[in-house]
């Protein structure tokens, strides 16, 4: 018969047991590329179905013969659905594609095309464009009707960067797994719908896909293993196991991706840093790529062994080679230095040809006091004045050094929930609970509610420390009043950022303010009704580049 636009083989048929319900018919796919498949339907419910009868039509009446624009019309078609099945070096994707195709992104495509199952482990530096190539191996295994279930796993602050490149560039829709997305599913379809099956295409988060209710819908979904399906991994060296001791030790992620990836046919892991130094960690993430080329701890044996399942390309490879200009990326170690009441900055740069660094004269980058040296200083005399002795105790010290070295602001911020807590704590105020964090969203949690979780544990580790003594407490106070006084303050670090972009980008580039050393912005006219009035200039920093002929 006929149904959903497919032939089907009917295995079964059961009545309607009263009259007025529907005729279950089991069926089998006979389709090539979906040959096998069951389907159970309700046979009056199915629109445009029909039973077929190939012995009582035949092949039908001919009544002329088709004109030869019209055979060849035909006969291309079946060479090109063909080829698509069975020759690799042919490609639809790059031609299908809303992208200007860079000729090192084919390479990916040839060669998990080269492969039985397509296992690969793209490891291309960063602007390389591994989201394009992992799109064209999706967007070939898709026309050659290899893939059906596709699932792209990666970083929260990414999942709509995939979503609409996916879109945009391959004409593919996926849908971010979330609890909006899961409650919008049950509400059209049941509660007891599995939203994993109600659609073909999917992007989770890393830290979603850890939660159990996610986690185990997924495994349900797929079963041993799903056929035509596709993995993709970013950021995969996050699966790879820490290796912090002498032997890896899974961790949550890597448990989760040791028992999700074997129940997909093709599996596609990117990562511009896939090797942490380890070689048994290194070994236990090839493992999940490819179990039949690689075993945990056993050390890879070289190029070789990687050259078929492994692609790892280096911007100055791609330069070198002249296939694309990259702008070459030069190291420079900035060293601050501060005399009569003003930040000199040296300059040093590595250079290749004699492999030596090459120092220019110091410069002065702006007028300043060394706050931080004496911030630093205090907190060290404070941390001994107090001596904390437990082990989270020291925590609250070890958070104020690392927001110090952030800067100014931050530690303000995190010593005044400190000193509140003291405070709290001498008034026998009781404990409150550490905030919930919501992280079952597509974009990951809040970042002001990571702030507000990052202060509250602050604050209970301020608990486990003894009462300061009068000193310590005179020394808190003069920490406070310093941080207040500098917090909004440029510091060195920031002083000579604005010095460099004023020498390479922005010659007018200030640091504003009303407290500010630094003049203010200079200030321009608005001659649209809307701004009428004074404004400040503004200017915006990107820090990542597009245009490689720069």
């Amino acid at each position: 018969m006929l149904c959903r636009h497919r032939q089907w083989l009917v295995e079964t048929v059961t009545p309607p047991p009263e009259t007025d319900h529907a005729t279950h018919v089991r069926m089998v796919c006979l389709d090539d590329d979906n040959q096998g498949r069951v389907l159970e339907v309700l046979w009056e419910l199915e629109l445009g179905a029909r039973v077929h009868k190939p012995e009582a039509h035949g092949l039908g009446d001919i009544d002329h013969i088709d004109p030869p624009r019209h055979f060849s019309a035909y006969l291309h078609a079946l060479k090109w659905n063909a080829v698509t099945a069975t020759d690799g070096k042919l490609f639809q994707a790059p031609f299908r594609a809303g992208i200007k195709l860079q000729a090192h992104q084919l390479t990916p495509l040839k060669k998990a095309l080269e492969l039985p199952r397509a296992n690969l482990f793209v490891a291309d530096d960063v602007g390389l464009g591994k989201t394009i190539e992992a799109g064209l191996v999706l967007s070939e295994l898709s026309l050659r009707q290899r893939v059906d279930l596709t699932l792209i796993i990666c970083p929260a602050s990414v999942c709509l960067q995939w979503r609409d490149e996916m879109e945009k560039r391959f004409g593919m829709r996926f849908e971010i797994m979330s609890r909006a997305f899961v409650a919008s599913r049950r509400k059209e379809r049941g509660f007891g719908v599995n939203p994993w099956a109600t659609h073909q295409r999917f992007i989770v988060s890393h830290q979603l896909l850890r939660r159990p209710e996610y986690h185990d819908s997924l495994l349900a979904h797929l079963g041993e293993r799903a056929r035509k399906s596709l993995l993709i991994l970013d950021e995969a060296h996050i699966a790879a196991p820490a290796s912090a001791s002498k032997y890896a030790v899974d961790s949550g992620i890597t448990k989760v991706m040791r028992g999700l990836a074997p129940r997909f046919e093709n599996r596609l892991f990117l990562s511009a840093t896939p090797h942490n130094g380890h070689s048994n960690s290194f070994s236990a993430l090839l493992e999940i790529l490819d179990p039949q080329r690689f075993t945990r701890g056993v050390r890879i044996g070289g190029p070789a062994q990687l050259e078929p399942v492994m692609i790892r390309r280096l911007k100055s490879d791609l330069r070198d080679a002249n296939v694309m200009q990259f702008p070459e990326r030069r190291v420079l170690q900035w060293r601050l230095a501060y005399a009569d009441g003003s930040w000199q900055l040296s300059e040093r740069t590595w250079d290749k040809s004699t492999e030596a660094y090459a120092e220019e004269k110091p410069r002065t980058v702006g007028a300043g006091e060394p706050f931080e040296l004496g911030l630093a200083t205090d907190l060290a005399r404070y941390t001994a004045l107090v001596s904390p002795t437990q082990g989270r105790g020291k925590l609250v010290f070890i958070n104020l050094q690392k927001r110090l070295l952030s800067s100014v602001e931050a530690f303000a911020r995190t010593l005044q929930v400190h000193a509140r807590s003291l405070d709290a704590r001498v008034s026998a105020e009781p404990e409150r609970a550490l905030p919930l964090i919501d992280d079952d969203d597509a974009l990951g949690a809040d970042d002001d509610a990571l702030e507000a979780l990052a202060e509250a544990e602050v604050a209970q580790q301020t608990r486990l420390v003894e009462a300061p003594s009068e000193s310590a407490r005179k020394l808190l106070t003069k920490l406070l009043g310093d941080a207040e006084r500098w917090r909004n303050r440029p510091d060195a670090k920031l002083l000579a950022l604005i010095d460099w972009i004023r020498r390479n980008q922005c010659a007018a580039a200030r640091v504003g303010g009303a407290d500010s050393a630094w003049p203010r912005a200079k200030r321009v006219k608005s001659s649209t009704p809307a701004n009428a009035g004074w404004s400040e200039r503004r200017l915006l920093i990107f820090t990542e580049y597009g245009d490689t002929k720069r």
